[in-house]
C-alpha cells in the first residue's frame, strides 16, 4: 500500500497532519512555523517600507528600527542582526531609491 493511500485511510489528509505521525508534535510545530516565517519575511518587509513611505523617510527609518529590532526578527530572522543596524537600514531604503 502506498504511503500516502495509508495516511489518507487513517483519516490524514492535509497539511501538518502528514507530518505528525512521522516525528514529535512539537517539530513538526516548529518546522511549519518556520516555513511560514521564510514565506512572509518579503512580504512583511515591502508592507513594512510601503507603510511607512506614505509618512515620509523618517517615518520610514522609524519603522525599519522597529522592525529591525522586533522579536520576530530576533526568532525568525537572526541572520539580518549580524549586519548593523545602520547598514541593513540603508539597503532597504537604496532599494527603494532613497538615500540619508
Amino acid at each position: 500500500m502506498k504511503f500516502a493511500q495509508m495516511l489518507k485511510n487513517r483519516g490524514l489528509t492535509a497539511g501538518s497532519v502528514f507530518v505528525t505521525g512521522l516525528m514529535k508534535g512539537h517539530e513538526a510545530a516548529r518546522m511549519v512555523a518556520d516555513c511560514k516565517a521564510q514565506e512572509t519575511i518579503r512580504a512583511m518587509n515591502d508592507r513594512i517600507i510601503a507603510d511607512a513611505e506614505a509618512g515620509g523617510v523618517s517615518h520610514l527609518v522609524e519603522r525599519l528600527a522597529t522592525f529591525y529590532h522586533s522579536e520576530h526578527v530576533a526568532i525568525c530572522q537572526p541572520w539580518i542582526l549580524a549586519t548593523p543596524f545602520e547598514e541593513w537600514r540603508d539597503k532597504q531604503l537604496a532599494a527603494r531609491g532613497i538615500t540619508l
